[in-house]
Parts: structure tokens; C-alpha cells; sequence
């Protein structure tokens, strides 16, 4: 499968609506500046079949209220900004997960690393084979990085 926004798009609609019932669909309007967005981002590298990182970013606000439906946790207290991290890499974990399968075939194994918290998005060079999509989740932007090293644009 080819390497391109729209399928990351479509893998991370799949697994979202599919694992966490989260209504997810293309952001239709413009996305907020990334140099002023409070938002909250992790970042898990993988390797396998391909090797590199994929990147998920959404407002503060809203990683609490995200996080719940795909671990399936809603007991109405307030989350720790630590929770809010740990909730936010887990749900990388998961979407990484299926959005490889999705992209590459489930027959291709892949090793997740440990999510780390990141603090903002930095935009790809040139050089990097890198894909962004943006998604609205539940109302919320969010943004959905992956970079994949020495494939040019493809994971077939």
C-alpha cells in the first residue's frame, strides 16, 4: 500500500472508530498553527518490516475525554496531567499497532517501542519520508504524524 495521508487517514478512522467507537472523520476546517497550539503529543517508534515513529497530537483538553473511550475508562474524575500522559500513550500504543496492520498487512510483524511525551510537533524535512494527517475526533483537531525510514513511499 502506498504511503500517503489519505491512507494513514483511513487506517486511523478504521482503528479509532472500530477499537474505541470514536467518531473520527477528516478535519474540515483549517487546522489550528501548530507554533500556538496547546496540545499535547507522544511519539512511539516501531520497527519490523519498516522502521520509525508515529506521532499523535490533540488539545489538552480533549486527550483525557479521547484516551477514555479507546481504553474504555470513564469513572468521571478528573485525570493528573501524568494520567493525561500515560492515557495518551497508550492510545498511541494501540493506534500504532493497528494502523500498522492496516497499512502494511497483518502478516508483517512489527516491535513497538515505549511512548514518550513530545513537546511540539516538529515539521519534516525534506529528506524524511514523513505523512500528517488531520483528523476530527469527538470535535477535536488532532494530528497523526508517521515516518517511515528508507522506503521511499511505500510499505508494500
Amino acid at each position: 500500500m502506498k504511503l500517503s495521508p489519505e491512507a494513514l487517514q483511513s487506517a486511523a478512522t478504521c482503528v479509532l472508530g472500530d477499537v474505541a467507537c470514536v467518531l473520527v472523520r477528516p478535519l474540515d476546517r483549517r487546522p489550528p498553527a501548530l507554533d500556538t497550539w496547546s496540545a499535547a503529543g507522544a511519539r512511539l517508534r516501531f520497527r519490523g518490516a519498516v522502521r520509525g515513529y508515529m506521532e499523535l497530537w490533540a488539545p489538552r483538553d480533549a486527550v483525557c475525554a479521547l484516551a477514555s473511550a479507546v481504553l474504555g475508562d470513564d469513572d468521571g474524575r478528573p485525570a493528573t496531567a501524568e494520567a493525561t500522559l500515560d492515557a495518551m500513550r497508550e492510545m498511541l500504543h494501540v493506534l500504532c499497532g493497528n494502523v500498522l496492520a492496516v497499512l502494511a498487512g497483518p502478516e508483517r510483524a512489527f516491535s513497538l517501542g515505549v511512548p514518550q511525551g513530545c513537546a511540539r510537533p516538529v515539521p519534516f524535512t525534506e529528506r524524511e519520508n514523513g505523512i500528517e494527517t488531520w483528523l476530527e475526533a469527538e470535535g477535536y483537531p488532532v494530528l497523526m504524524r508517521l515516518r517511515v525510514a528508507g522506503l521511499g513511499s511505500s510499505l508494500a
